[in-house]
């Protein structure tokens, strides 16, 4: 359930305003039959709906009427408008009709005092239908684009029936041709555009659901010399595009333009492009114009000031390669095979040296290649004891090129850099991450003894370091809780009644929390007290280290806990003795200070685990 409210100006953007992808909350006042449903063969309801404001009547589609029936929609009903035409009969009569909407909740009276809105227009030679189809006619001064689709239910078959009157067939006007673009020329006006890009990257096919019905799409990333750009190719289009390969030059033509969606690219180009039906692709000779790859680079230094969630391009120095690391994969605990990485050091002109957590994958593109100047495409910001990188796989390009003279200049630099001292990212702490910057040495690796020793953690402020350890996870009562779906709030939700949750914090009601982990670790490495019994200590860690230890199984975890069911519990024992092991721990001592009502402070001091590397994990 949402506590959405009404949209301002919904009925006026409703009748007159042709805007792709619009949608808005209104409230239902009335709900009528058609009073010509004899000539119909379907049955019409028309709802009278209001923004608070105004209030117009609008048609709903016969496929939506089950909705009614159910009593989903009845008086007093907020509503979501997900997908409308505008039609404009030749009395002069503008009306709506919706193609999909959604109860959003059931109100026990009227929001403010709607007036109605006229509903005619001057225009009364003039039949329009405005929908994300954008199509349009004109029937004295004949203009075409994408002309009506035949048998489709309810269209201008059902308009001359319900009005009497017979449109004329329009003859369809030649558009002009189509003019080749840049991408970085490309804009929300661009229309009837040619573009002539390399094919960066094809994804999968995959599946989408949605309200109005499911389909498949698959991304692409276009490169010309001026830039690139992300496109959706969706299944009407994808059919044409099978023998489309990777690296290659394509003339792309009668592409749409939307703003970028971040859910489907992520590159820094502010529009997107949507290939359908009409799309057409066609190879081109490949003359060298265009680069291989298209590289967006930022310096060693600017990795810093990135965040969760962001991708960047360096060119640099390949300054170490470590030994390779393996450990069990996060999910799939019963296969055998172990996945291993690389920690590489990658240096440059501003004089900041960066960690590169190297996959498998890419395992054989760093060994050996010390010295060597590099370009790395589509790497992805991560946090490991300070700002870092890593690739991934299917995103991720490494390219190094002798003959580039950028790469040579760079060997020559760093040849002359015998005496330099490297600023690492490592132990920095970013804005982004809301922590302070300390960025002139690298975490300290100490024992627990040596901590407990030099009182790390009973100061004001946070002392970071690192433990070599054996840990265990303590089966406390909870190992974590249900949270707001919203994933920038992470306040604990509580259970409401009828399957849904309600969130205190953000105000909001939703039937699908998301299970944050709590978890206690204990840590062992080795130190004792004076009478020989083991110095261990039990930090807490949340949902980053549980990531990290369990995957994906964090809901299962949960109902294994607490199930009744004969063999649960021994199963989610088992999880917890999976993860046993030695790991490379980053730790954070702090003291965090209460005063009471009686002004009394309460000092309790916490070890918190950031971050956890496995150690020889077969």
């Amino acid at each position: 359930m949402s506590y959405l409210d009404l949209s301002s100006g919904a009925c006026y953007n409703l009748l007159f305003t042709k805007r792709d992808k619009y949608s808005c909350v209104v409230q239902v006042m009335k709900i009528e039959a058609s009073k010509l449903a004899d000539d119909f063969a379907t049955r019409l309801l028309f709802l009278q709906v209001s923004d608070g404001q105004d209030y117009i009547t609008a048609t709903l589609r016969p496929h939506l009427l089950h909705l009614v029936d159910e009593g989903q929609i009845k008086e007093k009903t907020m509503i979501r408008i997900e997908d409308f035409t505008q039609i404009k009969t030749s009395a002069g009569r503008i009306s709506v009709i919706i193609h999909a909407v959604q109860a959003v909740r059931q109100l026990e009276y009227f929001k403010g005092t709607p007036k109605p809105l006229q509903q005619m227009s001057t225009n009364r030679r003039f039949i329009r239908t405005t929908s994300h189809n954008a199509m349009e006619q004109f029937f004295d001064q004949v203009t075409i684009k994408n002309p009506a689709i035949k048998n489709v239910p309810f269209t201008y078959c059902t308009i001359e029936k319900a009005i009497g009157f017979q449109f004329p067939q329009p003859a369809p006007v030649p558009l002009p041709l189509p003019t080749h673009i840049s991408i970085a020329n490309v804009t929300l006006q661009s229309e009837n555009f040619t573009i002539i890009a390399r094919l960066t990257r094809k994804s999968p096919v995959t599946t989408y659901h949605r309200l109005t019905g499911s389909g498949d799409r698959q991304l692409l990333t276009l490169h010309d010399q001026t830039g690139e750009i992300g496109a959706v190719m969706w299944k009407a289009a994808m059919q044409r595009s099978d023998s489309m390969d990777v690296g290659c030059v394509y003339a792309f033509h009668n592409a749409t333009v939307l703003p970028a969606n971040a859910a489907y690219n992520s590159v820094g180009h502010l529009c997107q492009l949507n290939f359908n039906i009409a799309a057409q692709f066609e190879a081109i000779a490949d003359e060298g114009v265009i680069p291989q790859y298209w590289f967006n680079y930022i310096t060693v230094s600017q990795v810093a000031d990135l965040s969760t969630h962001d991708y960047c391009d360096i060119r640099g120095i390949v300054k170490s390669v470590g030994d390779g690391v393996k450990f069990r994969p996060k999910a799939g605990f019963a296969t055998d095979q172990a996945t291993s990485f690389l920690d590489v050091c990658i240096v440059d002109e501003s004089l900041a040296m960066v960690r590169i957590c190297v996959w498998e994958d890419f395992r054989i593109m760093f060994e050996g290649q010390q010295g060597r100047a590099v370009s790395i495409k589509g790497l992805k910001w991560d946090y490991h004891q300070g700002p870092s990188l890593m690739t991934k796989s299917g995103r991720t390009v490494v390219h190094y090129d002798d003959d580039d003279p950028y790469h040579q200049a760079l060997e020559e630099w760093y040849k002359s850099q015998t005496n330099t001292t490297w600023h690492s990212l490592s132990a920095m702490y970013t804005a982004a991450g809301h922590r302070p910057v300390d960025s002139t040495l690298p975490l300290e690796e100490i024992s627990i003894a040596d901590a407990k020793a030099r009182n790390l953690g009973k100061g004001e402020g946070i002392d970071p370091f690192i433990l070599i350890a054996d840990i265990e996870v303590v089966a406390a009562k909870e190992i974590g809780y249900y949270a707001c779906c919203d994933k920038e709030c992470n306040k604990r939700a509580d259970y409401a009644d009828d399957g849904t949750w309600y969130c205190t914090s953000c105000d909001r009601e939703f039937r699908n929390p998301r299970f944050i982990f709590n978890l206690s670790i204990q840590l062992d490495d080795g130190s004792q007290f004076e009478d020989g019994t083991p110095m261990t200590v039990t930090c807490t860690s949340f949902n980053e280290v549980g990531l990290e230890l369990f995957g994906e199984s964090a809901t299962t975890l949960a109902r294994l806990q607490h199930s009744e069911v004969d063999g649960d519990v021994d199963e989610f024992q088992q999880y917890l003795e999976l993860v046993k092991g030695r790991y490379t721990v980053t730790v954070w001592a702090n003291t965090s200070k209460n005063t009471l009502p009686n002004g009394h402070v309460f000092a309790n001091e916490n070890w918190i685990i950031t971050r956890m590397i496995p150690i020889n994990v077969a």
